[in-house]
């Protein structure tokens, strides 16, 4: 099925959205328009984009200017309900299906709008949530455009009922960080002997009875739970992915030694069973360059292309970090989430195209 719209151009942030919209969320096919007579004439299924109110046997959509500017600048945004849902982007006209542009507002949530403006980092450099829309006015835990394509696909159907909505599938799907295989086994001598010392500095005794029994055999490291995680894998069917750091070592960057032949089969052990990724280490962020040589270790170590990835610390910066990613070849990035706040950062639950 195939939806007409009809707009005064037709943009890059407009297409991109009404693929996200139409296509990713209700399966819907479309086209659009910039001839009035055209869109006029045609008998199908049919949404008009614009400032006025062109026909009765249209969906029509108020537009804002925002699809239709290339430059990145603050937005006036006020926030109201509407079908008991938040929105915002209001555009006053008569004989609308909706008091507001859903295309726009869903730009700026998806596209993170938001973090290319000025705002203030926490103290890894980093977006936080508190600087975010959605929890400012408290729609983080909603995926919001998913919400508000629903509400669009059941206007779509109640007018012409011959739009059939295909909705995506969803599933549960866990990921791991693999920041420490182990606390205390496969760190090298040298940081085994610096944390030992460092124990004995603090008179942390209990830390490093722990550490010695661990390293004498006589109890299991506290970190190694794969066993664990393997037999949830199996009892619930699940499919997750694991992310592994490959860093060198720095301060926010411990993984376990490089060198270790059990870390490196313990991960070619789980790449045979599951999906893995890069985790691109802390100091990736100010060196890009190493996100590639940490990719080839990964690559080097499971015989296979590496195509996932999810940011240590979650740190992303808008757009250095995709630009970086897409350079090295990775197509799925898993990072779209905040540190200190669970909920939906880009306001929507399905993967999406940066």
């Amino acid at each position: 099925m195939k939806i007409t719209v009809f707009s005064k151009s037709l943009t890059n942030r407009l297409q991109y959205t009404l693929d996200v919209l139409l296509k990713q969320l209700l399966g819907l096919d479309f086209q659009v328009i910039s001839d009035f007579e055209v869109f006029q004439q045609d008998s199908g299924p049919k949404i008009n984009y614009s400032h006025q109110a062109i026909s009765s046997k249209s969906i029509n959509i108020p537009s804002h200017n925002l699809l239709f500017e290339k430059e990145i600048k603050e937005q006036n945004i006020e926030i109201f309900k509407h079908l008991d849902l938040s929105a915002f982007f209001k555009v006053t006209r008569g004989n609308t299906d909706l008091p507001f542009d859903i295309f726009a507002m869903s730009f700026y949530l998806i596209s993170r709008y938001e973090e290319y403006l000025d705002f203030e980092k926490d103290h890894f450099g980093r977006f936080p949530a508190k600087e975010s829309l959605a929890f400012q006015n408290d729609f983080l835990h909603l995926p919001l455009v998913n919400l508000w394509a629903k509400k669009l696909g059941e206007i779509l159907v109640s007018k012409f009922p011959i739009v059939k909505i295909q909705p995506p599938k969803y599933l549960f799907q866990p990921t791991y960080d693999i920041d420490h295989a182990w606390a205390y086994l496969h760190k090298g001598f040298p940081r085994t002997i610096g944390s030992s010392l460092k124990d004995l500095v603090k008179l942390d005794f209990n830390n490093l009875k722990t550490r010695f029994s661990v390293l004498s055999n006589l109890k299991k490291d506290p970190y190694f739970t794969f066993n664990y995680l393997g037999d949830l894998r199996r009892e619930y069917d699940l499919k997750p992915i694991y992310f592994f750091l490959l860093a060198n070592w720095g301060k926010h960057d411990t993984n376990n030694s490089l060198n270790s032949p059990s870390f490196q089969n313990l991960i070619k052990e789980i790449s045979k069973i599951y999906p893995v990724g890069i985790h691109p280490s802390f100091r990736s962020n100010s060196e890009a360059k190493l996100v590639e040589v940490e990719k080839n270790r990964l690559e080097k170590i499971t015989n296979q292309p590496v195509k996932k990835s999810r940011q240590h610390f979650l740190i992303l910066k808008f757009p250095e970090t995709y630009r970086q990613l897409l350079e090295v070849g990775i197509q799925e990035d898993y990072s779209m989430g905040y540190a200190s706040q669970i909920g939906f950062r880009a306001s929507i639950s399905n993967p999406f195209f940066w």
